[in-house]
């Protein structure tokens, strides 16, 4: 889904480091939305944490734009479509199962049509990334400074139409489409431009900061007008933080939960589900900073169960049978 792009040596190196780590931190900044913690933290990165992960899904898909369309839809779109429908039945499964016996309980919890054509579980991000993937192809052609102008305009006219909380699939998919047609026309640009700017991180991070405490306070109308600016200054701290510090213990940690993010946003809702059930059979109270600490635990178990379980045992929820097993895909 989110595939490494190979990269040169060197300064190339240290770009693909910053990638990997803006996509880790992304889907770590998920984790901690699903499993419950301090609501302010959640809050505060609540413009970064989707357009950081599509930005991200962007500069990986860059290649695929020039396959032709019957590759592109096998290897690419047919391929994240091909995991969505997996995960919508087999993540039911894994929930449901354990815990219901009653054949009658067990059918009326099977997934509606609704769960596959516009999905509102954890999972609408990977059929949102299906759409994109294939609107961005479509409009190839037209990929200019004119085109994430438009696009920009139709993400603001949707927030404003549906609202900045919608849980409608195709909304969301409309307001990320300017973040990914961005990193797909600029992939070049951004790599270089992270690597020779990376000192000025606290100021694209100052940016957020504030941007963030203009946009909570403005009315709806304000905050979806100024939501995609503060968003690309968030999505900039972070590339260009991880850039100027590339050997770093935060950018190798979040490095490698970067390298095994799709595992971990297919199964963190499964992990986060059975231990809710645990710590309820223990009787033992959430709190938000047991949210908080217990975001690297799941990490780390769905990267265990990923690598260890499903890609040995059943390889086909990760990937299309129809595609050659590899760590990296040149899309």
């Amino acid at each position: 889904m989110l595939e490494d792009v190979p990269s040169s040596a060197g300064a190339g190196v240290q770009r693909l480091a910053a990638i990997d780590a803006a996509k880790g931190l992304s889907i770590l900044l998920v984790v901690a939305l699903h499993v419950g913690t301090y609501w302010h933290l959640n809050e505060f990165f609540r413009l970064l944490r989707m357009p950081l992960f599509f930005f991200a899904a962007g500069l990986f898909a860059f290649r695929s734009m020039e396959l032709p369309w019957r590759k592109f839809l096998r290897n690419k779109a047919g391929n994240t479509f091909y995991v969505f429908l997996v995960w919508v039945l087999f993540g039911w499964m894994v929930r449901r199962l354990p815990y219901n016996f009653g054949a009658a309980d067990l059918l009326s919890r099977f997934p509606t049509l609704e769960d596959f054509v516009s999905p509102t579980g954890v999972l609408w991000f990977i059929f949102a990334l299906g759409l994109l993937y294939i609107c961005a192809r479509a409009l190839k052609r037209f990929m200019s400074v004119g085109l994430l102008i438009v696009s920009l305009a139709v993400a603001i006219a949707v927030g404003f139409a549906f609202g900045p909380m919608t849980d409608l699939v195709y909304a969301k998919a409309a307001r990320a489409l300017p973040f990914v047609l961005f990193a797909i026309l600029y992939h070049s640009q951004i790599k270089d431009f992270i690597g020779r700017y990376s000192s000025f991180w606290p100021v694209a991070g100052a940016w957020y900061f504030l941007g963030c405490l203009l946009a909570f306070k403005l009315p709806v109308a304000g905050y979806v007008l100024l939501a995609p600016l503060v968003s690309i200054g968030g999505i900039l701290a972070v590339f260009l933080f991880f850039s100027h510090y590339p050997k770093s213990a935060l950018t190798r940690v979040f490095g490698y939960a970067g390298t095994a993010s799709l595992m971990i946003y297919l199964l963190h809702g499964v992990v986060i589900f059975h231990l809710r059930k645990l710590l309820e059979l223990l009787s033992v109270e959430r709190t938000n900073l047991m949210g908080l600490l217990l975001v690297p635990f799941i990490a780390i178990t769905c990267i265990l169960l990923g690598r260890h379980v499903l890609r040995p045992l059943a390889p086909w929820l990760l990937e299309a049978p129809w595609l050659r097993r590899r760590q990296t895909v040149s899309s």
